[in-house]
Order: structure tokens, then sequence, then C-alpha cells
């Protein structure tokens, strides 16, 4: 029901977009610092779109069966060297904690509501795509590596979680990536607005804090391995920045295009450069 909700949003914002150039809002900002573009934008929200179908379709496919998981604890021995390092029997207020550390990274992009209100639809799209990317890109990897959780490798592990097909999710980190994309996008977005703000580097830290934190209170509450965090963060940070950065492009575009305006008469075009 989530993931349907998620992409009646994404077509939503899809269909706002087409129908925005007829207000006389200046709905799209300024372009100075982010613009959208067609042909990026639906190549983003395609690829998205591509994977979270696919997604969908290999966790139909491919799901494990949990009858034969009785009070079966994995072997610690199977696990790589690093997975070994820290392997914690499941608690639940540590996952409870990690969930509400993710939310509220997803939400931080909030902060961003401080610049002009023109900017606000350039904002808000990117960062649909963002998270549409990030969290399909973890599932991707969900579905295919099947890696059992770490609480399986402990006779205390929570019989709901292999009862709803969790318990073989762990690679990568979901909570982890969702937190370092709120981070990412925030931090660089914002860093782009306001490259001399005395705020900057207070946004920048206490953002990848509270997401290195989400990381660390999923290993410790058993729900997954440092490699698990490891990727994760590194998929939400890549989607945080790659995403917003290439709308930069977008803007230098713009600027250049903006310099060379064309006029029609009855004796020719007239073209004229602003250097």
């Amino acid at each position: 029901m989530k993931k349907k909700l998620f992409v009646l949003m994404i077509f939503s914002c899809m269909i706002f977009n087409s129908f925005a150039q007829e207000t006389k809002f200046n709905l799209f900002g300024s372009k100075e610092v982010f613009a959208l573009s067609p042909v990026i934008d639906a190549s983003i929200l395609g690829t998205g779109v591509s994977l979270f179908v696919t997604d969908f379709i290999l966790e139909k496919t491919i799901k494990q069966s949990s009858s034969n998981l009785q009070n079966k604890v994995f072997n610690k021995d199977e696990l790589s060297k690093l997975d070994k390092l820290f392997i914690n029997p499941y608690s639940k207020t540590l996952d409870n904690l990690g969930t509400v550390g993710s939310f509220a990274l997803l939400a931080s992009p909030l902060l961003l509501l401080t610049e002009p209100k023109e900017e606000w639809f350039t904002i808000g799209t990117m960062y649909v795509e963002t998270v549409l990317l990030a969290y399909s890109l973890k599932d991707f990897g969900k579905v295919l590596v099947n890696k059992p959780r770490p609480y399986m490798y402990n006779n205390t592990y929570p019989q709901k979680e292999i009862e709803n097909g969790d318990w073989n999710k762990s690679f990568p980190s979901g909570h982890t990536t969702l937190a370092f994309t709120g981070a990412a996008y925030t931090s660089y977005v914002f860093s782009k607005y306001n490259p001399s703000s005395s705020w900057k580097w207070p946004v920048i830290i206490s953002s990848y804090a509270l997401a290195s934190a989400v990381g660390i209170s999923r290993v410790a509450s058993g729900n997954h391995f440092i490699t698990d965090v490891l990727c994760g963060a590194a998929i939400g940070t890549c989607c945080g920045i790659v995403v917003p950065f290439l709308h930069t492009l977008n803007a230098k575009i713009n600027s250049k295009s903006d310099k060379v305006q064309t006029s029609f008469s009855p004796f020719g075009v007239d073209f004229m450069v602003r250097l």
C-alpha cells in the first residue's frame, strides 16, 4: 500500500509539472542554482520508476520460504571478517530509535523552505527524484542479495520478522540509505543556495552526525551488519548529491541560453547576446 501511494505521489508531481507553465507565478524559480530539465528529470524519474517496478516483480517472484526457520540459528563462520565484528541480538528499542532518526532526516529538507517560494517546486521535484532513486536502489539490493539479518545468528531473534519475510533483507540497510539520502540532499542543496552562510557547516555536520547515529543504531539493534550500513550510506550519499548536481548543470545551460535572445520582425531575425 505504501509503495502504491509513493508511485502515485511521483506521477502527481509529474502531471503538476506539465501544467505548471500555464501559471503566471514563476514556479520554476530563478534557475540560477538549480533548474529542472524535461530530459534529465524524465531520465531520473524513469530510472527510479523502472527499478521500483522491477523490485516489486522480483520480490513476488523470488520470495523465500520461512517455514524451515523454526528455531534455526545461522552459522557465523559463513560471514566475512568485517561482518563478524559486531553481531548483536535484536533490540526493539534501538530498532525504533533508528526508525525515528531515519524519518527525521527524510524530513530534513523542510529546512530548505527558508529559500524563496519560487524555488520550492524545483527543490521538491529534485527531492522526490532523489528519494525514489535511493529507495529503489536499496530495495533492488535487498531482493537480489537476500542476506539474513544479524539477529538470525542469535537464538533470540523476533519471530514476527520471520513471519513477514523481513529476516533476509539485511543488505543494504534501508534506514541508513534513507537517512544519508536526507542528510546529503539537505547539506548539498543548502550549501549551493547559501555558499557563504554561517549555518552551512552546522547543517552539514548535524545532518551527517544524525545519519551516522542511525547507521550505528541499525548495527546495535541487530538488524544490520557493518557492510549493510556502509553500503546504505554510500547509496544515500550518492543519490543525495548526484541528483541535485545534475540540476546545477541544467542551471548552467539555462544561464548560457538566457544570454542569447532572438526576436522576429518584418525585416528578418535579430539576435542579441548579453555579455
